[in-house]
């Protein structure tokens, strides 16, 4: 078996630019792609993070509002309303004097009031 020249100038020229590539481009490459996941599981967490504590606030509040429900209804006592009855009609006994009075004081207000009349 016979080796030629060029078949071992080939290996080292692909050994070469595997090298040159690995360390210009696939490394930086790389580690921005770590770099991402990284901060993804970072905010996967503080996202997780903040929804328990939503969660929590949830179930805070419920408490709170079933506390205060149960003690409003300890506490609370409904009003009672009783309905009074207005006079329906008030009759007035009124005398002739009156009467005319009434009449003449509405006639000078109306003469007072249109001065054509």
């Amino acid at each position: 078996m016979q080796i030629n020249v060029t078949f071992i100038l080939q290996i080292i020229n692909f050994a070469i630019s595997y090298a040159v590539l690995s360390r210009f481009l696939l490394q930086p490459f790389m580690q921005r792609i770590y770099q991402k996941r990284t901060a993804r599981a970072t905010l996967s967490a503080i996202l997780d993070n903040k929804d328990d504590q939503k969660q929590q606030l949830i179930t805070s509040k419920e408490e709170r509002l079933v506390t205060f429900r149960e003690q409003i209804q300890a506490t609370y006592q409904k009003p009672t309303v009783t309905l009074i009855e207005p006079p329906l009609f008030e009759e007035r006994q009124l005398d002739e004097a009156s009467v005319q009075a009434m009449i003449n004081s509405a006639t000078a207000f109306v003469v007072e009031k249109v001065p054509h009349v």
